[in-house]
């Protein structure tokens, strides 16, 4: 909590990121809440419009929080309608979030067209899309 609270005080984001925080239930349970209190309020006593993502890793059709609290998001998360509530469609540029030899080697990229098709299907769905560029190996 003291590491989120000091990025928060001295970078003032209005973007919190917790990506997959329900494998901790009971970690949970004792201190999302106050870290997610403290975030609101620093945000909104610096005239900041906060909000957090909503990830919940095992169902797709679920989410960490009550809904309207955060935004919900998946990895590769497609919508076949149109929502009434924002939501984030976190993607990868490949086919890995980090490192991958086979991304390297075998040039396992999305192409333009896809990663255009990508950006358009999701804010045309009043969703906002992540695009991870993963990392390469130095040589």
């Amino acid at each position: 909590r003291a590491r989120i609270n000091e990025l928060v005080e001295k970078y003032n984001p209005e973007y919190l990121w917790m990506d997959d925080i329900t494998r901790e239930k009971s970690s949970f349970d004792s201190v999302t809440p106050s870290i997610i209190a403290d975030f609101v309020n620093h945000a909104f006593t610096k005239g900041l419009s906060p909000y957090l993502n909503n990830k919940s890793p095992t169902n797709k059709n679920s989410a960490n929080f009550p809904n309207g609290v955060g935004l919900l998001s998946q990895d590769n998360l497609e919508m076949k309608g149109v929502p009434n509530h924002m939501w984030e469609n976190a993607a990868t540029l490949g086919i890995s979030y980090g490192f991958s030899n086979d991304e390297e080697e075998n040039n396992s990229y999305r192409s333009v067209k896809d990663l255009i098709w990508l950006l358009v299907d999701t804010v045309s769905k009043n969703g906002v899309l992540l695009l991870n560029v993963g990392p390469q190996i130095r040589r």
